[in-house]
């Protein structure tokens, strides 16, 4: 039995276009904060993942966003 493995991460801040790369387009929609963390978590054969503080921004995030999130 080995132990559980989590990842632990917070403010991830999707579609606030400050965790957004350089030269992104898609600012306002972009996952790729979200998208790195889970690659790291597929990676690194994660348990669970816990996303402790603010996944979005602010609280205008588009419904189809947050669906995608």
């Amino acid at each position: 039995m080995r132990p559980v493995r989590l990842l632990h991460t917070s403010d991830l801040h999707i579609a606030g276009g400050f965790s957004t790369p350089k030269g992104c387009d898609r600012r306002n929609e972009c996952l790729c904060p979200l998208l790195s963390v889970a690659e790291l978590a597929r990676h690194h054969e994660v348990d669970a993942l816990l996303v402790v503080g603010d996944l979005f921004d602010h609280g205008r995030v588009d419904e189809d966003l947050v669906k995608a999130a």
